[in-house]
Parts: structure tokens; sequence; C-alpha cells
């Protein structure tokens, strides 16, 4: 999660200093510069809302897909339980369960960690729209 939210900050970044560098080069006259300038800023900024909202909507997407595996992999934990009640500590199917179990707890952590980036997303496009 980290690393697509430092890719988009740099594909933001390089992508407003390519812009600046290659209008601020051009041999045009100053009034010509200054409206190109905003063209191009309005331009980008229209993108970039858009991109924001592209992947709010995908972290949303997301987030209710892993809700709904880590509400599936409860339900199978609970019925390998009640299942192997009776098995010995060292039964293949405990270990099992105990290996569901750390899968339902990593979900547990990405949708965590999903819901924290669509919130952070969800700010910033608020921002750029303000």
């Amino acid at each position: 999660m980290v690393k697509v939210r430092a890719f988009i900050g740099g594909l933001v970044f390089g992508g407003l200093a390519g812009v600046a560098l290659g209008v601020l080069t051009a041999p045009k006259p100053g009034a010509r510069l200054r409206s190109d300038l905003v063209d191009v800023s309005d331009n980008f900024y229209r993108k970039a809302i858009y991109e924001f909202e592209e992947l709010a909507d995908k972290m949303e997407e997301l987030s209710s897909r892993l809700d709904e595996e880590k509400t599936t992999l409860k339900q199978m934990v609970s019925a390998a339980s009640e299942t192997v009640q009776d098995f010995s500590p060292g039964h293949k199917l405990n270990k099992k369960i105990e290996q569901a179990q750390h899968a339902m707890q990593e979900t547990d952590k990405t949708t965590a960690e999903s819901q924290q980036l669509l919130h952070r997303t969800e700010i910033a496009a608020k921002r750029q729209t303000q």
C-alpha cells in the first residue's frame, strides 16, 4: 500500500515538474506563456482529480471484497473449530485451524490498511477539489 502511494506521489510530482519545465522552456511571449500555464495546470488538475476518484473507487471495492473474504474466513475457521474439538492438540486439523486463524488476522490487517488508505485518498481528493 505504501509503495502504491509513493508511486502515485512520484507520478504526480514528475508530471508537474515535466509540464512546468516544458512550458517554461518553450519560446513564447509572456501572455501566451501564462495562458498556456493556466491551461496546462487546469488540465493536470482535472486529470489528478479524476485519478484520485478512480483510486478511491477501486480502494472502496477492494475494501468491500476484503470484508467479504474476512467473513468467509471467519465462518470457515468457526466451522473447522467446531468439527475438530474432539481431536488432540497435535492433530493436523488443529494446525490448519491455526493457519486459517493467522490468515484471518492478516486479512484483518490488510482490511484496516485498505480502509486507512481509502480514507486518506478521500481526504486528498477533497483537498484537491477545494
